[in-house]
C-alpha cells in the first residue's frame, strides 16, 4: 500500500443518499440526523453523515478500516465525497466501493 493509500484510511468522507418517493406522499420521507462514524468497523443507518475516522493520527502500514454505509431500500443513487488530504474520489487506492447482495458498500 502507498502512502495515498495509508491515507485514505484517514479520508474524512460525507455522504448523503437520494431516496425515491412518490411525490403524492411525500410524508413518508424519512428524515434522519446526520451521523460521524469515528471508530472503525462501525456501520450507520442514515440518509447523510461523516466519516472522521484517525484524523491528524499516524497509521500502521497496511492499516484498512471498513465502514459499512447502509440505507433502506427506495434510494436511487449514493453520492460519496472525498474532502481531505487531496485524495481524489476515482483514486482506487483511497476508497473502494463494493456492491454486495442487497445493496452497495464503501
Amino acid at each position: 500500500m502507498n502512502l495515498r493509500g495509508i491515507l485514505a484510511i484517514c479520508v474524512c468522507a460525507i455522504f448523503h443518499f437520494t431516496k425515491s418517493e412518490n411525490v403524492d406522499d411525500v410524508s413518508n420521507s424519512i428524515s434522519t440526523q446526520p451521523r460521524i462514524l469515528t471508530e472503525c468497523g462501525q456501520t450507520v443507518i442514515a440518509d447523510s453523515g461523516t466519516i472522521q475516522y484517525k484524523l491528524n493520527q499516524t497509521y500502521d502500514a497496511d492499516e484498512l478500516c471498513v465502514f459499512m454505509i447502509r440505507f433502506e431500500s427506495g434510494y436511487l443513487q449514493a453520492t460519496f465525497s472525498l474532502e481531505s488530504n487531496g485524495l481524489s474520489d476515482v483514486d482506487s487506492d483511497a476508497v473502494s466501493i463494493f456492491k454486495r447482495p442487497g445493496g452497495w458498500s464503501l
